[in-house]
């Protein structure tokens, strides 16, 4: 660098008005070390080696009357002495950068920030605080918060939990008490599968990738290290021996993990989406409720099952029809007991296209074709205030449902298992 002394204020500024002279960094090394390179302006200290004048080295900077320091001093700066760090200003003097530590008692605190898009990383003690001073209290822990895009990205596996690890207690990816729920919900979906397997309902084959996903994050299984990390025993600390207790917990795969002990919110103003390539598998081990404003919609390109080991199921329109429907094969209403159906207002309608059959115990009416027949190993009785029998006529069955069967395209629902 180039310096000019006091002396010389008065002196052509140029490459012959100094000589070169170094400067002394905090630590230096090849291919390590500090740099802070003074600016073309800047108060330096200089010193000369062993006092040879032919020797300069330039130790410090320093701040004047023209150049105050980055933090303000005063009391109504609100932390007289209690700041301390580093804080740079673009060439242009634009945009700033700062890392400050916070000394205030009680109050300890460090911050990262970069005014372009006002990105910033604060931890400790949270407060209000522009470029020079400190300001009103915003909680505590740490924020990280910018007013451009972010990203949090791990090859690995990323863990965000809610549960407390006082003074550091366990490993990075300990998820104990999640995995004990996850254990829980695989327990209840299979006592629910061997439920409606009596039943004759549709599998819950979702189960088994839950077994899959669940033995990637338990350490018991494959949530844990197999062997040594960089040549140190993976192990946990212990009392006694030197390689430590049970093995240290990770994820087997890159998951992202998501536990609270408490409860999980997600909300948002608009639209929300969720997708997955496999199984989507919600339980819960009390109640699951669905709501919406407008309309609920469920479709499966393949079966839809539904069941309910105790308690009713009702399907109610407050407002309009109920339609119920089997294009292609069978419908079934089957009780154990009763079953009612009932018009307030109007009829009831049973239409078939070729035959209705109508049976109790051993009393049948059949209605096939053009013809009515009436069975019973009893008596058959007939009791009317008039019984007029007209001649012959016919109607025709007007019937609801579709010519075929709607085909899915398999172009349009393509595999993202792989």
């Amino acid at each position: 660098m180039l310096s000019r002394f006091e002396r010389g204020k008065l002196a052509e500024v140029g490459f012959t008005s100094s000589t070169w002279v170094p400067g002394a960094e905090w630590i230096a090394g090849a291919n390590w070390g500090s740099h802070a390179l003074p600016r073309v302006g800047s108060e330096v200290l200089v010193e000369f080696l062993h006092g040879d004048i032919d020797q300069p080295v330039i130790t410090g900077q320093l701040y004047n009357g023209n150049v105050a320091p980055p933090f303000a001093l005063a009391d109504a700066s609100n932390h007289p002495g209690t700041l301390s760090g580093l804080h740079t200003q673009s060439l242009d003097g634009s945009d700033t950068q700062q890392w400050v530590m916070d000394d205030a008692p009680g109050q300890l605190r460090q911050r990262l920030h970069t005014s372009v898009a006002d990105s910033r990383l604060e931890l400790g003690y949270l407060i209000d605080h522009d470029n020079a001073r400190r300001s009103g209290v915003r909680g505590s822990g740490f924020d990280l918060a910018t007013l451009g895009w972010a990203n949090v990205r791990a090859g690995q596996g990323v863990l965000l939990s809610t549960t407390g690890r006082p003074d550091g207690v366990s490993t990075q990816m300990d998820v104990t008490e999640a995995v004990a729920q996850l254990k829980g919900a695989q327990r209840t979906a299979q006592a629910l599968d061997d439920a409606v397997g009596i039943a004759q309902v549709a599998p819950l084959r979702a189960n088994e990738r839950q077994t899959d996903l669940l033995g990637s994050v338990d350490p018991e299984q494959d949530g844990h290290y197999s062997g040594a990390v960089n040549g140190q025993a993976a192990t946990k600390p212990a009392g006694g021996p030197r390689d430590g207790g049970d093995p240290v917990e990770r994820l087997a795969t890159p998951l992202l993990f998501v536990e609270g002990p408490d409860a999980i919110a997600l909300a948002t103003p608009k639209s929300a989406l969720a997708h997955a390539g496999g199984n989507l598998h919600l339980t819960s081990q009390q109640d699951t409720q669905m709501s919406a404003g407008q309309t609920v919609a469920g479709v499966a390109g393949g079966q839809v099952a539904l069941y309910a080991q105790h308690g009713p199921i009702k399907a109610i329109a407050a407002d309009g029809p109920v339609s119920l429907q089997a294009h292609t094969g069978k419908l079934e209403v089957l009780a154990d007991q009763s079953v009612t159906i009932t018009a307030s207002d109007e009829r009831i309608d049973v239409l078939a296209k070729e035959k209705i059959i109508l049976q109790a115990g051993q009393t049948r009416i059949t209605l096939e074709g053009g013809d009515i027949t009436f069975a019973c190993p009893g008596e058959f009785r007939v009791k009317a205030g008039q019984v007029p029998f007209a001649g012959g006529a016919s109607g025709d069955v007007q019937l609801s449902l579709p010519d075929g069967l709607l085909k899915l395209r398999p172009e349009r629902m393509p595999d993202f298992s792989g």
